[in-house]
């Protein structure tokens, strides 16, 4: 069982470990130094070998250059993309991906430029509504998108964050005794990925991981649920660590392994 395994101990420090990411990654998105518009480009070269989803109308979103406190605004390269071509990649995927509908929301827009551990890239952190939230971090060479955060999706069945002991117990019983049928929901899960186009390569493997419990903290109104956690290899080896909604239907987090 879940609980009996030697690598129980690895499992939680991985978990503590994502969490940490996924916290940071809040703080820097609503620590905002420095806000600015840049201009709109007067032509946009999409990413190569990228199709506009189809059904998609593009919305009166603004996208807005954003700085982490006590940092310089960063700029693309010339090879790469610019916001505009970043936020509009975003909005595309989202449409594709989550079915989301971008109107008047304001996307703010981090560059961060090549370092000698990472390549350089894109962050999108937007609000559909005060309670469904995505951030989305994007190549800024190849438009490919890397990662994907999504918090209070609509579709979550909501269990209200509760200091009561036994509502946080259940759920962490619950998520310890994990998945009834993991060789089933490796087989949703995949297919998940390949219908909706996260992953576009054949999938060689997918393992199921581990259950975890936590709330949903960067919405108006938060709750906690259980998620399940996957890592999905492809046939050219390339790695994704994947987390779902408790019933298996919506990807909460992608992220590609370096």
């Amino acid at each position: 069982s879940h609980s009996t395994s030697p690598l129980c101990g690895l499992k939680i420090i991985a978990a503590v470990s994502v969490s940490s990411m996924l916290l940071s990654n809040c703080v820097i998105a609503s620590d905002i130094h420095s806000v600015s518009k840049i201009p709109t480009a007067s032509t946009i070269n999409y990413a190569p070998n990228r199709q506009v989803p189809a059904g998609y109308v593009k919305g009166n979103y603004k996208a807005v250059a954003c700085a982490v406190k006590g940092k310089k605004l960063c700029y693309p390269a010339a090879n790469e993309l610019s916001l505009q071509e970043a936020a509009e990649i975003t909005a595309q995927e989202l449409f594709r991906l989550y079915n989301v509908k971008l109107t008047n929301q304001t996307m703010n827009m981090y560059y961060w430029p090549k370092d000698k551990n990472e390549p350089s890239s894109w962050s999108a952190d937007l609000a559909v509504t005060p309670d469904y939230t995505f951030m989305v971090d994007i190549d800024a060479a190849s438009g490919e998108i890397t990662a994907i955060h999504c918090q209070g999706h609509p579709s979550d069945k909501k269990q209200t964050a509760s200091e009561d002991t036994k509502t946080i117990g259940n759920g962490i019983a619950a998520a310890e005794k994990g998945l009834a049928d993991p060789n089933a929901a490796c087989n949703t899960v995949k297919n998940l990925l390949t219908q909706k186009g996260f992953i576009t390569e054949p999938i060689e493997s997918i393992k199921y991981n581990y259950s975890t419990y936590g709330t949903v903290c960067t919405i108006t109104h938060p709750y906690s649920k259980i998620s399940h956690l996957f890592t999905v290899t492809t046939t050219s080896k390339k790695s994704y660590d994947i987390s779902t909604s408790t019933d298996l239907t919506v990807i909460t987090n992608f992220y590609k392994n370096k």
